[in-house]
């Protein structure tokens, strides 16, 4: 009965249905960031960490020295300059709302292709447990260091956004 109740609410949200974005990635890139699954203004501005209530842009600028209200380009450039890639673990999910817990089923990107062209990478981080535990269900038997950083979101209030930075640095600089 429970498999019927999740069909149902699949069913009832399949047009929530969402498809990710491509990964941002250049030869320089050395530690992978992988997010669960981009939130709905991420998806419609075809932008990672769109919403301004998510600390991502400002978190990464704090430790490598740019504006996280530079453009996206600038931004993403400056991110991949200082040897980082981003991703999502999740290529395609049903997710009603743009919080983690609102994701119902998905299906993963096929990140063990990604890294076997990308052998520059050297490590994972994972931008909060939702990520670390959709990505160790799919690939439990990874071969790089990983590591889980405090959720960049908004809806993460244990941490202020200098502290989350510091956290970041800490964990970024042991893959680097």
């Amino acid at each position: 009965m429970e498999d019927r109740s999740e069909l149902s609410a699949i069913v009832a949200y399949s047009a929530e249905l969402s498809f990710g974005l491509p990964p941002v990635v250049s030869p320089s890139s050395k530690v992978l960031i992988l997010g669960s699954h981009p939130g709905r203004e991420s998806l419609q501005c075809r932008q990672y960490y769109a919403s301004p209530q998510n600390d991502f842009w400002h978190i990464v600028g704090i430790i490598f020295g740019f504006s996280p209200h530079e453009s996206y380009e600038y931004r993403i450039n400056a991110l991949t300059a200082n040897g980082l890639a981003i991703w999502d673990v999740l290529h395609k999910c049903v997710r009603p709302g743009s919080l983690d817990i609102d994701i119902l089923s998905g299906e993963p990107n096929d990140i063990a292709a990604f890294l076997s062209k990308h052998e520059h990478i050297r490590g994972i981080c994972f931008n909060g447990r939702k990520a670390q535990n959709e990505f160790e269900r799919y690939i439990p038997n990874c071969r790089l260091p990983c590591t889980l950083l405090t959720s960049s979101s908004g809806m993460n209030t244990h941490y202020s956004l200098w502290r989350k930075a510091e956290m970041w640095r800490e964990e970024l600089s042991l893959l680097m």
